[in-house]
């Protein structure tokens, strides 16, 4: 697919974002405070296990290591533990990557098509299981560095696949964590390719539950679904 929201993508910053809680722009009027990496990793940890649910709106910034040229995301983000999650994509055109726990789906009305897969295909991949618990076993998967930023004021974790066999498509990963709540506010992804993948969430809404429907397949009418799932049980095209 000629798309900015592949399904690749998707998945490498979900792995990343959807596990952790990320908020923008509370760490840049403070002064940065000397912490050591396990500190740092535990506050994150605390952090993490305290939210439930959110919502949020998204931007994504995708750079073509190719063509050198930059394209631009917008939408809507809604994660529920454990495992569910959903991208709803306004710009640059509409689509939606949702995950159940027992499936995931990408919907694009523009090609009348859903494409859906079994979730273990997702939550079994080696990226996806790394974050899975949260921030306590980064350092079991990567090496991590504490970057120092330039006009800064919080920490830059700068993350390298220990053992590139594992096929984790990703080259490096960076993550701006604030000072105050030790909370990711951007994370950058970058591939083999010199391919680059960052987003921000804003107007963030921490809830202690979003509505099931969010995550459930609802095929419109005249679409097709594309399946790749054992023991289906979507319901058939209307």
């Amino acid at each position: 697919m000629r798309k900015i929201t592949t399904l690749l993508t998707i998945i490498l910053l979900s792995c990343v974002i959807c596990f952790f809680f990320i908020e923008s722009g509370t760490a840049k009027t403070s002064t940065r405070k000397s912490v050591n990496l396990r500190t740092l990793i535990n506050k994150m940890q605390k952090r993490f296990d305290e939210v439930l649910a959110f919502q949020a709106d998204f931007i994504q910034e995708t750079y073509s290591g190719a063509t050198q040229l930059t394209s631009t995301g917008k939408g809507k983000l809604y994660l529920q533990k454990p495992r569910m999650m959903r991208w709803d994509y306004t710009e640059p055109e509409p689509q939606s990557f949702v995950t159940d726990r027992a499936k995931t789906w990408l919907y694009i009305p523009s090609e009348k098509k859903i494409l859906l897969d079994d979730a273990k295909h997702f939550f079994d991949s080696p990226l996806v299981k790394s974050f899975l618990d949260g921030p306590k076993n980064l350092t079991k998967y990567f090496k991590v560095e504490v970057e120092k930023g330039v006009n800064y004021a919080g920490y830059i974790l700068k993350l390298v696949p220990r053992n590139q066999k594992e096929q984790f498509d990703v080259e490096e990963i960076r993550l701006w964590v604030n000072n105050r709540q030790y909370q990711i506010e951007t994370v950058e992804t970058k591939d083999y390719l010199g391919n680059r993948n960052k987003v921000k969430l804003m107007n963030i809404k921490v809830v202690k539950e979003l509505p099931t429907d969010l995550f459930t397949l609802t095929v419109p009418k005249g679409v097709i679904v594309e399946r790749n799932v054992v023991n289906d049980s979507t319901p058939p095209n209307k």
